[in-house]
């Protein structure tokens, strides 16, 4: 089954091949809409920490060896 959103409606590939437009209800449509906002925000999200933890190991690696940082 494929399910494509347009505005208020969904077109839905049914088992027989057949396309049938169908209204959703505005609940639904909110929480699709706030469902694709988040997984937005967490790729997002996810995108800032691998960068962060990147820089972060490259300041580490960049100051110099002293033995405070073995023995921590």
């Amino acid at each position: 089954m494929m399910i494509l959103l347009k505005k208020n409606k969904i077109l839905c590939d049914l088992r027989k091949g057949l396309l049938k437009m169908r209204n959703i209800s505005k609940e639904y449509l909110l929480l699709f809409n706030t469902l694709t906002d988040a997984e937005n925000a967490l790729a997002q999200l996810y995108t800032a920490l691998v960068s962060a933890q990147r820089q972060a190991e490259d300041l580490y690696l960049s100051e110099p060896d002293d033995e405070n940082r073995r023995a921590g």
